[in-house]
């Protein structure tokens, strides 16, 4: 099967179904390349991939770990986080012996629900004081996010983080503490398919 006659729009239907994501800016050309390299990771033809999809889950979200291109950095959005640091205390005045709950989803590798947490802190928000549950759909980004590593080449951003008092030097670069990565509650997941508890507390 060539890509010509490839079957892309039912492939992303098949993806719309199960996940609820529209694919709409995915190009052909994008699918393609995904399922190619899909194909070589399997040791399978592109066809043999195409006909598994509909009834095998593992092939799907593998697929989807290779349409997944995270776009994130810590601070990505300096005024959104200057403003949680901002109306915190006031929240914490109107909901006396709450917990503040933040949701990061999608999470993607880790730096927005790290980012969250140590905006908190640096507010003087103690860790029993809000909790933070950081979701998404690819595994393998869950699983990068979980370690908490980065490489400080990424951007001069993440070379001033070695400054801070939240993160460890590393080998491959830094490091988030301990304590701050076992605070986030990351969740291999799809929003979508989230039983009602969860959805509940955010």
């Amino acid at each position: 099967m060539n890509s010509t006659n490839m079957p892309f729009s039912l492939i992303r239907q098949q993806l719309f179904e199960h996940y609820g994501w529209e694919f709409d800016s995915l190009t052909d050309r994008m699918l393609d390349t995904a399922l190619g390299l899909l194909a070589i990771e399997l040791q399978l033809t592109k066809t043999d991939v195409i006909k598994q999809l509909p009834n095998n889950s593992q092939i799907r979200e593998k697929l989807l770990d290779h349409l997944v291109i995270p776009e994130t950095s810590f601070f990505r959005y300096p005024e959104s986080f200057a403003f949680l640091k901002s109306i915190v205390h006031k929240w914490f005045l109107k909901n006396k012996g709450k917990k503040i709950r933040i949701a990061s989803i999608p999470c993607a590798t880790g730096e927005e629900p790290y980012s969250i947490a140590m905006s908190l802190l640096d507010a003087g928000i103690n860790f029993e004081q809000f909790e933070i549950d950081a979701l998404d759909i690819s595994l393998p980004l869950i699983q990068k996010a979980q370690l908490g590593i980065y490489s400080t080449n990424k951007s001069i951003q993440y070379t001033q983080l070695l400054n801070s008092k939240y993160v460890d030097k590393h080998p491959a670069g830094l490091q988030i503490k301990t304590n701050i990565r076992k605070h986030i509650n990351f969740i291999h997941g799809n929003i979508t398919q989230m039983p009602a508890t969860f959805l509940k507390k955010i």
